[in-house]
């Protein structure tokens, strides 16, 4: 009995990477002495970049011909689907932001919608895969719905922070679901399993 099988276990560097990246970035954005240039902003998303494709690399080369990964990688099928659900929340994101009329600046609809997005991802994954990322969902729309209501001046610094503290969260919320995957799965193959 596989208990891993299907679970996304292959992207937790990469949500850790990007997680970090994504909070340097907005914190930057806020403490602007610091990067007065925005060099430092702008050569962060190519540290990532380079980050997960050295991640991706050395999986790939250390990982045995046939061998498991713990968790299936993403198939074109699911990466269409992905892409398909993301087309459909843009649209449905900018039907909204035009039927309210919001007048707001390109970096306020630009963190509204990647925290609407990121959002909806953790919906759709937990629907899939376990409820704590539902979870993580809903807190990152009550957040969004604050922010964008009462408090949109720090929007940049607020869900950019949160939103990069989200994939950390959800990186550790998936070690967590393949520790006790793993767990279970030790437990299910000893002698004494289903005894009470």
């Amino acid at each position: 009995m596989n208990l891993n099988a299907g679970k996304p276990y292959w992207a937790i560097p990469y949500l850790y990477i990007w997680g970090i990246q994504w909070m340097a970035s907005s914190l930057l954005y806020y403490w602007w002495m610091l990067d007065p240039a925005g060099t430092i902003r702008a050569v962060l998303p190519w540290v990532a970049l380079a980050l997960s494709a050295a991640v991706a690399f050395a999986r790939r080369r250390n990982k045995p011909q046939g061998a498991p990964a713990g968790g299936s990688a993403p198939t074109w099928r699911n990466v269409a689907i992905a892409g398909l659900c993301a087309a459909v929340v843009l649209a449905l994101f900018l039907a909204v932001l035009l039927y309210a009329g919001v007048n707001a600046s390109p970096l306020l609809y630009a963190e509204l919608f990647r925290a609407f997005a990121l959002a909806a991802f953790y919906a759709y994954t937990g629907w899939r895969f376990g409820r704590e990322l539902v979870f993580l969902g809903i807190w990152l729309i009550a957040l969004l719905v604050v922010v964008a209501g009462w408090y949109a001046g720090y929007a940049p610094i607020v869900l950019g922070v949160s939103e990069g503290a989200s994939l950390i969260a959800c990186a550790f919320i998936l070690q967590l679901w393949r520790k006790t995957a793993g767990t279970l799965s030790l437990t299910a193959g000893s002698p004494g399993a289903g005894r009470n």
